[in-house]
């Protein structure tokens, strides 16, 4: 009996959602619960994403529970424009705010402009102050939201106590119940396991040969949300697919040098965007070409974030007490500058051999931007913000970077590390 080994590509992973996923809800008109959210417990994991858990109450709501155990009713999600509109069932949403951390959720608050406010606890006497907090107080107590752009020096602070600091919050979020969210694409994140029967539903029993390369005949499909797919099938294979692997990447060679500039550059803001578009840095750790998603269109998508690390964007740099690999793979700096350096000590103009001057220039321009990101010493190494300004820039304006072997320049570093698995 044949192997068949399945190979999906599309513009981006999304679930195949069998019966056991199908949209669900908490009552009639209740906000419809479908991929990525997922009835904790009705639906198996692989239903929805991490972080979009819900289950229904007593009251037959809907209620999602957001970083720290902060639980809110789901009024409303509109899953086109990838909203959630909330609201507490206690009615006093700022009592929960001290425990609301939103940036270990998908989600982030709508409103563009956000502020920092510091909760006061003050006696119960007037005051002229603004954000005045009713739910908070009692007889004897008032709370208030002061500006953090305010002088608190200016103001009568008088028997008030600091009770809690608030970052990067809507202005109105002290006066309102109700809380509006976004959430990020989070389609492109997570590949699925097909299962035979459903690759041969999404094929139509394999009825329409788009055509055969080397190891299999391709196939046209259809995801149940209308994405378009195309289906490789791999007769009598052995091993575990790396022929396969191998030939999809081969495909790269006729992308020609501009395509290839246009993917790099898209990783690269992918990355700057990890490193400073969130809450806090995201550290991927494992950025090869095998964890590179290609839509149809060639735009890269950074996927696989099983090594990934947060850290505070106050951090600089961060120090590594392990080695992050996945195992077989081997990374360009092991072996690319040093090839490349050897030649260029000679005198040797590598990208000569190019045919076209502007293909040149690319190859010339990726190869010293590359060399620049591997430098062995860290305060050598550009900003990804330093590297799409490099990549977008022109090529009179880049120099080739040092040479970082110890045999030239005298410095050595530490290179050797305990590993940490991807399984890990």
């Amino acid at each position: 009996m044949s192997l068949f080994l399945i190979f999906i590509f599309f513009s981006l992973f999304f679930p195949v959602l069998g019966d056991d996923c199908k949209p669900t809800s908490c009552r009639k008109n209740g906000p419809t619960i479908q991929f990525p959210f997922r009835h904790k417990f009705l639906r198996p994991e692989y239903c929805g994403y991490p972080g979009f858990d819900v289950y229904c109450n007593e009251n037959n709501e809907t209620v999602l529970a957001l970083p720290l155990s902060v639980n809110v009713v789901v009024k409303k999600i509109n899953y086109v424009s990838q909203q959630v509109h909330l609201y507490d069932p206690e009615k006093c949403l700022p009592k929960k705010l001290p425990y609301l951390n939103l940036s270990a959720s998908p989600f982030h608050f709508l409103e563009t402009y956000l502020y920092d406010y510091t909760l006061f606890n003050c006696s119960a006497s007037k005051r002229n102050l603004y954000n005045f907090i009713p739910c908070l107080g009692d007889s004897g107590n008032q709370f208030y939201a002061i500006d953090a752009r305010d002088s608190m020096g200016s103001l009568s602070l008088t028997s008030c106590t600091k009770v809690h600091e608030f970052s990067s919050v809507p202005w109105d979020i002290f006066h309102i119940n109700d809380l509006d969210l976004n959430w990020c694409d989070v389609r492109a994140l997570k590949p699925t396991r097909f299962s035979y029967s459903d690759i041969r539903r999404i094929t139509l029993q394999f009825s329409e040969k788009l055509g055969e390369g080397g190891y299999g005949i391709v196939y046209k499909g259809k995801l149940a949300n209308e994405i378009n797919v195309a289906v490789k099938v791999l007769n009598n294979s052995t091993g575990n697919g790396e022929d396969f692997v191998n030939e999809v990447g081969s495909k790269t060679n006729s992308l020609g040098w501009e395509k290839l500039q246009d993917i790099a550059l898209g990783i690269a803001k992918g990355i700057e965007y990890l490193h400073q578009g969130c809450d806090q840095q995201i550290l991927h750790f494992d950025i090869k070409p095998h964890n590179i998603l290609l839509d149809h269109n060639f735009n890269s998508k950074i996927c696989d974030f099983g090594l990934a690390k947060l850290c505070s964007k106050e951090q600089s740099g961060v120090t590594m007490a392990a080695a992050r690999v996945t195992i077989g793979y081997i990374a360009p700096e092991v072996y690319f500058p040093q090839w490349i350096y050897n030649h260029i000590n000679i005198g040797e103009d590598i990208w000569a051999q190019i045919e076209k001057d502007d293909d040149g220039n690319i190859a010339r321009r990726l190869t010293i931007v590359g060399l620049w990101c591997i430098q062995w010493c860290p305060t050598d190494r550009p900003s990804m913000k330093i590297v799409v300004q490099m990549l977008e820039g022109h090529d009179d304006d880049l120099a080739i970077p040092p040479n970082p072997f110890p045999a030239t320049n005298g410095r050595r570093y530490q290179t050797e590390l305990p590993l940490v698995l991807e399984s890990e």
